[in-house]
């Protein structure tokens, strides 16, 4: 069963299992507990927008970002949805079991889950 429609209706919220910034793990710390990272792609009036929260490997910033999608691709081979932000070099990648890559274009890594709102 695939879990990817044709429609872009849906709001993906992702939660990552897993952080990495610069290609060193962000450990799940207090700071990290609190301030919960995350990914959003959201359909707005029919244009695509994601949010990102993210902390760096440092830990001292918690940073949040909303970009608007430049390039939506669907590969119905192997039900995969890429979400390209060309200016920051940032995409995701949401796959049909709703696991999920973003990847933040500056070293930062999310990889975990997607609901379906």
């Amino acid at each position: 069963m695939s879990v990817i429609t044709n429609s872009l209706a849906n709001t993906y919220v992702c939660t990552p299992s897993f952080q990495s910034f610069m290609g060193k793990p962000v450990a799940n710390t207090d700071f990290v507990v609190k301030h919960k990272p995350f990914t959003k792609v959201i359909e707005l009036s029919g244009s695509l927008k994601i949010q990102r929260c993210s902390i760096p490997y440092t830990q001292e910033t918690h940073t949040c970002d909303t970009y608007d999608v430049d390039k939506f691709e669907k590969d119905t081979n192997v039900q995969i949805q890429k979400y390209y932000v060309f200016k920051s070099q940032y995409d995701i990648q949401i796959f049909s079991d709703l696991s999920y890559i973003d990847n933040n274009g500056r070293g930062g890594l999310l990889i975990g889950k997607c609901k379906i709102n």
